[in-house]
């Protein structure tokens, strides 16, 4: 699936607008989530973005 159509499923009128703020909420692309996810386990992504937005806000 691409990020366009994930894009309309949520209701967003463009891709970039999804893929701005899932950078900033999870402090990666969607691209690179999706490589970590399909090369790394389903597990590290998670553990990355919490790790990410810990470093932001926290």
């Amino acid at each position: 699936m691409t990020l366009g159509e994930i894009a309309r499923q949520c209701g967003f009128c463009h891709a970039q607008h999804l893929s701005n703020l899932f950078r900033r909420d999870a402090g990666l692309s969607p691209r690179a989530w999706r490589r970590i996810a399909t090369c790394g386990g389903a597990n590290e992504p998670f553990a990355i973005a919490v790790t990410s937005r810990a470093g932001v806000r926290g």
